[in-house]
């Protein structure tokens, strides 16, 4: 396989913004240039619908001290209506992938993995079974609320009924399916 065509852009950065990528290329042992694709990356494939559809940033021990509040069944309602579940993530598909598929939710998935740092997703396909397994460090009720969501968004979105099992941290899903 050969090496990824790359495009030569010069950009004019304020020195506040080029001392920041100086550090975080020293501290991540990374250049310049892959910090700044980084960054510009998870602009272009998540940051720029994130703020379309009002996603907010709040710190994990603010979410967890709310999860708190709820019970396990209404953790799992909250999780069913959230942006990225449910009949919302056909749009939230279609806005990212221009349809949704089986597919296309898989990547949404991974993406909230990789840049909304939601829980860390596997998935793995078997015989015509697809098995989702999210790990996070939020406790059982953050596993309940991942189980509305992928819950909702399944049976919503694709007439699909998965079996879940969930811990306080884990949630896996298992059910069959072509991709």
């Amino acid at each position: 396989m050969g090496a990824k065509r790359t495009v030569a852009r010069t950009i004019r950065l304020d020195p506040e913004i080029d001392n920041i990528l100086k550090q975080e290329a020293q501290q991540l042992g990374l250049t310049h240039t892959s910090v700044a694709t980084m960054a510009l990356r998870k602009y272009a494939n998540f940051d720029r619908f994130a703020d379309k559809i009002g996603s907010v940033t709040i710190p994990r021990e603010t979410l967890n001290r709310i999860f708190n509040f709820l019970s396990h069944e209404e953790a799992e309602l909250v999780g069913s209506l959230a942006n990225f579940a449910g009949k919302n993530s056909r749009q939230y598909m279609n806005l990212l992938f221009g349809h949704a598929t089986l597919a296309d939710f898989i990547s949404l998935l991974q993406m909230l993995d990789d840049y909304a740092h939601l829980f860390e997703f596997d998935h793995r396909e078997d015989s015509g079974k697809q098995h989702f397994i999210f790990a996070h460090n939020m406790g059982s009720k953050w596993s309940s609320f991942l189980e509305g969501a992928i819950k909702a968004t399944l049976r919503e979105v694709f007439s699909i009924r998965g079996k879940f099992e969930r811990t306080d941290t884990f949630l896996s899903c298992t059910f069959e399916a072509s991709l």
